[in-house]
């Protein structure tokens, strides 16, 4: 069976009617990183006025596309401490492809090294122009907050939502001049073999097994398979795999080049229909 994770029945969050007071703290200076996505110049400026007044402490930043651009801002996310993404853009901007997939990577790499250490990553969106398409799969958790930011920011403080569970592992890296990689792996039952597929533009550029989150503590690979083909409601994936045997504790690596539309992961098919997982970027 595979299991798309599109199913817009939950849409994005967006924000309650309870009221910030601009009274309340937190325990330390919180940081927040602001990505600015075509945003009139008003409009990030008024966005960092409201971080300035809640007393935090405000890093903006333009938005680049491509893989250089993504690299860099996953650093920034998992690396620098931040407490909460803030992006702001006009609807047609973040209603484009390339946008969303960018971010939707981010989110989902920035979200599982996140986890990883016990922490969280509150995500709002301050669209402008009209609300943004149902969001990405890894950015449904997204509060989107049109006009009330001051009140978005302290809400996802508060309580910062949860992204849905996943069935598997799935994490996204881009170590130093090694590419953009996708890491996925089992979350407790071991998996005969493993696949990663993409579709659209993207395909798989290189593999390797290695020990969890940890991509240079590379296993020798047990037949690995290229070209591997599948159909599925979200469209057709070209994928690659192994015969390795994954515990919790290894993980299969694929490079990707250029940016999927989506993502297909899970264990090596046996007899019957595969068990596999997919998840949408846009």
């Amino acid at each position: 069976m595979v299991k798309c994770l599109t199913t817009r029945s939950k849409k994005a969050r967006a924000l309650s009617n309870t009221r910030a007071t601009g009274q309340e703290t937190f325990a330390g200076r919180k940081k927040i990183l602001l990505t600015i996505i075509d945003a009139e110049r008003e409009t990030a400026l008024a966005l960092g006025q409201h971080c300035q007044r809640l007393k935090m402490d405000v890093r903006a930043h333009a938005w680049q596309g491509g893989e250089a651009g993504l690299c860099g801002l996953l650093q920034a996310l998992i690396c620098d401490g931040h407490d909460l993404w803030l992006i702001a853009g006009r609807k047609k901007t973040l209603d484009l492809p390339e946008v969303r997939k960018s971010l939707a990577l981010a989110a989902l790499g920035a979200t599982a090294a996140l986890a990883s250490k016990g922490q969280s990553l509150p995500i709002v969106i301050a669209p402008t122009g009209g609300m943004p398409k149902p969001l990405p799969d890894p950015l449904r958790h997204a509060v989107l907050a049109p006009t009330a930011t001051t009140d978005a920011i302290m809400a996802s403080l508060r309580q910062p939502p949860a992204p849905a569970p996943l069935p598997c592992r799935l994490a996204v890296h881009c170590p130093p001049r090694m590419g953009l990689w996708l890491e996925a792996g089992p979350l407790n039952e071991e998996w005969q073999g493993a696949l990663c597929g993409l579709s659209g533009v993207a395909s798989p550029l290189a593999h390797a097994v290695s020990t969890a989150d940890r991509l240079l503590e590379q296993r020798e690979m047990q037949e690995p398979m290229q070209g591997l083909h599948f159909s599925t409601a979200m469209g057709e994936f070209t994928a690659w795999g192994v015969k390795n045997t994954l515990s919790p504790q290894l993980s299969y690596f694929v490079r990707m080049h250029g940016l999927p539309d989506a993502l297909l992961v899970g264990a090596l098919p046996q007899a019957g229909a595969p068990d596999l997982t997919c998840l949408s970027l846009i």
